[in-house]
């Protein structure tokens, strides 16, 4: 079994926000400082899904223009990392759950990027490594509607274990003892396997190999658990069966 990964819910703050990434003596800049900290050290996410108040459906707010900002936060810049292949899958859990969705290139807006100027340890030297994939919200104030896009996006929370799970597995016969080893020794293995009686079986098998080279046959997250499989050598070719 497999537990989520946290969800959280981060206050906007007033509208000169972007001024509490200097000054560090504010309570909610440490706070924010403790979440970039689970992120990078404990986490270990594959990605950040990110929900702001200044996209709904097709109406963007997202210009500091709209609020009347101070021309000086139009100078603050936050470097992130996108992805060309974890929105897809986001869009298509999406369409799965019966919510039409389609990509769109656009930049984070400043609900987003404004708490991670704090969040980030040091957005300049040292930006999250991980992307940050922005949805927006329904057009209309439907609180059903807002509620059923999060379930729809439950397996994402336990995708960063099997990932890490898959590469782990998939180590050469030289490595691979050392790298199941060290996925045992992360917080995410414990945070995705409180006890590990589900987990162990697995190296059982393979520490069962010779120099067969192992791989993820196959993975479906649902909700907070998931049905990976994994297999080590290949199968022969299939043999017409004579009986004697």
């Amino acid at each position: 079994m497999s537990h989520k990964t946290p969800v959280n819910f981060i206050g906007h703050g007033d509208c000169i926000q972007p001024n509490l990434s200097e000054d560090t003596e504010h309570p909610a800049y440490n706070r924010l400082q403790q979440i970039g900290q689970e992120i990078a050290i404990t986490l270990f996410p594959k990605a950040i899904v990110a929900v702001s108040s200044y996209w709904k459906g097709e109406e963007e707010r997202s210009s500091f223009e709209d609020f009347g900002f101070l021309e000086r936060f139009f100078k603050f810049n936050f470097p992130f990392a996108g992805s060309n292949s974890i929105p897809d899958s986001i869009i298509k859990m999406l369409q799965d759950a019966g919510i039409e969705a389609e990509g769109k290139e656009r930049g984070l807006d400043h609900g987003v990027w404004v708490p991670f100027l704090s969040i980030s340890i040091s957005p300049d030297e040292n930006p999250l490594r991980e992307p940050i994939i922005q949805i927006s919200q329904f057009e209309t104030e439907d609180a059903e509607n807002h509620y059923r896009l999060d379930k729809s996006l439950a397996a994402l929370y336990i995708i960063p274990f099997d990932h890490k799970l898959k590469d782990g597995v998939a180590a050469n016969s030289n490595e691979l003892k050392e790298r199941m080893t060290d996925l045992l020794e992360k917080d995410a293995a414990h945070s995705a396997h409180p006890t590990l009686e589900h987990l162990l079986p697995l190296y059982v098998v393979s520490g069962a190999t010779d120099s067969d080279k192992g791989e993820q046959s196959w993975t479906m997250p649902q909700a907070s658990i998931n049905w990976a499989q994994y297999r080590f050598g290949d199968l022969p070719h299939p043999r017409l069966r004579s009986d004697m």
